[in-house]
Order: C-alpha cells, then structure tokens, then sequence
C-alpha cells in the first residue's frame, strides 16, 4: 500500500479551509509580492510504517505571510486549525486522510525582514494514512 502525498494531502485540505485570497504552497517563489498572504507548508521529518495499517508519521512546519502581524498570526492559528478540523471531521481526500494531529509548537513570529513581510511559523505531529483503495 502506497504512503499518502504528504504535500497533496495539506495542501488540499489547507485550501479548501482558508478563503481563496490566500495561496497554499509547499514551495516559496522568488518574491512574494502579488502572493500574499501566503502559507509555506512543509514536511520537516517524519517516519513510516508500511504494515497492513500503512502510515506516514511526519512534522510538518507551517510558515503564514501578510501584510500585517495580526494578519500572518491568524493566519497561521487558521492553517493549523485547519488541518486539526480535517482530522476531528474525519476528512477523506484522494491523497488520504489526517489520523491524528498534537500541535508541536504555537504560532510565533519569525522576522523576515528580507521580504518586508510579516511571518509566523507553527509545527504540527501528524499521522498520515492512505485512502484505501
């Protein structure tokens, strides 16, 4: 049984919860002017297990762009309220669904002075199932 796409799977999930103002990637472009707000998703590390209950255990960093402070905080308390609604709501997609979610670290700010935006970064622990097939 094939791991879930950990990228298809949140980026899906994260879309289809936020308005369609904010861009969902797992990549960030050269510049962010005419992106934002913007949410970074990324797998950081994570484990697996292949048995007849596949699983990809995996802690996935979640970085929100604005305008303002208050916009890029809320956004990411959004990001990841999201993907813990998916789970309680036992969301299903194509790429495979949210077993379980433990927040790993709340929304903090991150300067980013570089891009002249605001930026706070979340982590989530998450068990990530395939869809059956």
């Amino acid at each position: 049984m094939r791991l879930p796409d950990t990228d298809l799977l949140l980026t899906t999930i994260v879309r289809d919860a936020l308005p369609g103002s904010v861009t969902v990637a797992t990549n960030l472009p050269p510049s962010l002017d005419g992106h934002l707000p913007y949410v970074l998703l990324r797998g950081i590390s994570g484990g697996t297990s292949r048995g007849p209950r596949a699983a990809a255990a995996v802690v996935v960093d979640v970085q929100a762009f604005a305008t303002t402070r208050q916009a890029a905080r809320e956004l990411a308390e959004d990001t990841a309220l999201a993907i813990h609604g998916a789970r309680e709501q036992a969301t299903v997609t194509e790429y495979g669904y949210i077993g379980s979610a433990v927040d790993v670290s709340l929304p903090s700010e991150l300067p980013d002075p570089e891009r002249g935006v605001f930026r706070f970064q979340t982590s989530l622990s998450l068990i990530l199932r395939p869809t059956e097939p």
